[in-house]
């Protein structure tokens, strides 16, 4: 059965290089989202690429194959930063909501752009959850990490918020996050 699982593993990378001809991207894309979990080691290698164009279309297609969760999880804690970053904005694609704990996690990390993506993948899930670890981001001590929690706690329209976002909106050194927050 390896053979088989080879064999598909190599489709997918085949479709994957065909998601470059525009003439052939909507049928690679559906024949990947077919081809499911065996599609996803190959779109998580997909999502290292440095062709900025690609990219959003390698983190819809792992959006919408239900199975890629489970790798994306393992991503968000294992990878290298910048395949981490890229997962979590994929979860902010899916909305799914088994990605919570892990984005959770990735918040508290060191890496601000993972946590900025964590945050803002949050916002998107709508985990009421997350409240607080994101009340937390807003003192946190990179800027685009506080811009990030601005931007998820808006997502909530929680009152209970305002007051927090109220004062980064008018204490924060960088305008940018004040802009955020506003």
């Amino acid at each position: 059965m390896d053979w088989l699982t080879g064999s598909k593993q190599g489709e997918a990378k085949r479709l994957i290089s065909q998601l470059a001809d525009v003439t052939r991207r909507d049928r690679a894309a559906q024949d990947l989202i077919r081809l499911g979990e065996d599609a996803v080691p190959s779109l998580l290698e997909a999502l290292q690429t440095k062709d900025l164009s690609l990219l959003p279309l390698y983190q819809q297609i792992l959006a919408r194959i239900p199975s890629a969760a489970p790798a994306l999880i393992k991503a968000l804690g294992t990878a290298h930063p910048l395949v981490r970053g890229r997962a979590a904005e994929t979860f902010a694609i899916s909305k799914d909501r088994q990605a919570v704990p892990a984005l959770l996690e990735a918040l508290q990390g060191t890496y601000f752009t993972v946590c900025s993506r964590a945050a803002l993948a949050l916002g998107e899930i709508g985990a009421t959850q997350a409240i607080q670890p994101l009340l937390q981001a807003l003192k946190d001590e990179e800027a685009e990490v506080r811009i990030a929690a601005c931007l998820a706690l808006g997502s909530f329209k929680d009152p209970a918020t305002f007051d927090e976002i109220t004062n980064v909106l008018l204490d924060d050194p960088k305008i940018e996050v004040r802009q955020a927050a506003a």
